[in-house]
């Protein structure tokens, strides 16, 4: 395996915030994905340290899901 694929799996496998999982689906505020976590739309996340994060690749898998499901 290259460098550049281990940097690459590194950024897809990467936590990240309700912030940028709401830029991620176009701008929706932080208390939206909250929301949507709690209500099914999105999986729930992991809480660390009192906040709430999601891997990338599982947001992703979810957008495309609902993109399919809109369709």
């Amino acid at each position: 395996m290259s460098v550049m694929q281990v940097a690459a799996d590194r950024v897809e496998s990467r936590l990240i915030e309700a912030e940028e999982v709401g830029q991620i689906f176009g701008g929706v505020s932080k208390r939206t994905i909250w929301r949507w976590a709690d209500s099914g739309i999105l999986p729930k996340g992991v809480r660390l340290g009192g906040k709430r994060f999601w891997p990338r690749s599982v947001i992703e898998a979810a957008m495309a899901k609902l993109e399919a499901a809109a369709v």
